[in-house]
């Protein structure tokens, strides 16, 4: 969960200023929030959340690849 909305916060301060919302203080402040919590996650929930993080990538490229391949035919 912080993973994506540490992500969800970066895309935020990328967006142009006619686009917000918000001021960028409110997404560094939940940048910097979810950085911070990070430290308190015990080692093991960061390794399965990485494991499982790892699983959709493979499966995301995996499927790409697999429909790249069959639109060739």
């Amino acid at each position: 969960v912080l993973v994506y909305y540490a992500i969800n916060n970066l895309c935020a301060l990328r967006l142009p200023t006619g686009q917000r919302l918000y001021p960028r203080v409110f997404a560094w402040g939940g940048l910097l929030a979810c950085v911070f919590l990070a430290f308190w996650v015990e080692p093991h929930v960061w390794m399965v959340g990485l494991v499982v993080l790892g699983l959709g990538l493979v499966g995301h490229f995996a499927r790409r690849a697999f429909l790249n391949g069959s639109s060739e035919r």
